[in-house]
């Protein structure tokens, strides 16, 4: 919906001459498959109204063009430091993968690594049941399989070499952004979208 004063909608491209800006009854929607105009049914699609709804389209834009501020660096700080935040914790979870081939994937999220210290804690004769990821290519399934203490010892010590490496890295960049003095210096640390 647009709606402002007749002098921004001017400056939006619009005009206020006679016949260019008209009040009717319509009904026209991508849900429908056909228009009522002035009560009447309509075959779609009508150009005149697609036309009206093109020019509105534009005028959104140019409103939204002609109000936009940009954000301040610290907002940009803000935004930097969120963005890298989300990508410490995705690698800080990712699914660590064992290197003793058995193709052995475990998942890393704070309720997984709960389960590992009670399967480790209840583990009988050095072997348990655990459900692991068996196939790189394939992360919508696990299967519950036969794991050893060494492969469990093996899957905590990777999960704890990556959130150590993780968090120094996210701690490095968060002393990058906080030394960042233009938006300039942001960019690499912001998501491409908003850079």
């Amino acid at each position: 919906m647009y709606k402002d004063s007749p002098d921004n909608f001017i400056i939006d491209g619009g005009s206020l001459q006679a016949g260019e800006v008209t009040l009717s009854e319509v009904i026209y929607d991508d849900q429908q498959s056909h228009a009522v105009v002035n009560g009447d049914f309509c075959d779609k699609p009508i150009k005149a109204i697609e036309d009206k709804i093109a020019a509105i389209d534009s005028y959104i834009a140019a409103k939204a063009a002609r109000e936009y501020v940009p954000p301040t660096l610290e907002e940009l700080r803000e935004q930097a430091l969120n963005y890298q935040y989300q990508k410490y914790d995705a690698q800080k979870h990712a699914i660590v993968w064992l290197q003793d081939g058995s193709g052995y994937g475990f998942d890393c999220n704070d309720d997984d690594q709960n389960n590992w210290q009670v399967a480790l804690t209840l583990m009988e004769n050095d072997i348990t049941m655990y459900r692991v990821y068996t196939d790189k290519n394939n992360l919508s399934k696990k299967s519950f399989l036969e794991v050893t203490r060494d492969q469990m010892m093996e899957a905590g010590n990777l999960v704890k070499a990556q959130q150590y490496a993780a968090y120094s890295g996210f701690e490095k960049v968060s002393a990058e952004i906080a030394n960042c003095t233009t938006a300039e210096q942001l960019k690499p640390y912001l998501p491409t979208e908003s850079a």
